[in-house]
């Protein structure tokens, strides 16, 4: 979502900012953990429960509220394609493409192999 919400020249900072996340968010259940934590032995439950539900809230209404432009174009040329597809119409090239993507097409391309990959090497790194 970050990718598509920002435009493109301000993406990186986008990424970044997000990435800052994960620190500022440790210092804030830090904080949070402070006040919490007198409320007895289960008080790590109230904890975690208001975290998800906050979590929730905050990764859901931006992308139900707040779909871009360019992933809603995209999304109705592969409704068209795959509805194209289903009706026994010979697809071009790019219909193809958006009518099909598959986990295999993630790696039936050398390119996107390589890149697929790599991405999911490197994501295994993070925690």
């Amino acid at each position: 979502m970050m990718a598509e919400m920002w435009p493109d020249k301000h993406r990186g900072k986008g990424a970044g900012l997000m990435q800052c996340g994960l620190g500022i968010g440790f210092f804030i259940a830090s904080l949070v953990w402070f006040f919490v934590s007198g409320w007895g032995n289960s008080a790590w439950r109230w904890m975690f429960r208001d975290r998800h539900i906050a979590g929730a809230r905050y990764a859901v209404d931006p992308a139900r509220h707040f779909g871009t432009e360019k992933w809603s174009a995209s999304n109705r040329m592969r409704q068209k394609a795959i509805e194209a597809r289903v009706a026994g119409k010979k697809l071009d090239a790019e219909s193809q493409h958006y009518a099909r993507l598959t986990l295999v097409d993630l790696f039936a391309d050398e390119r996107t192999r390589r890149i697929t990959i790599a991405a999911f090497l490197m994501s295994c790194t993070t925690r």
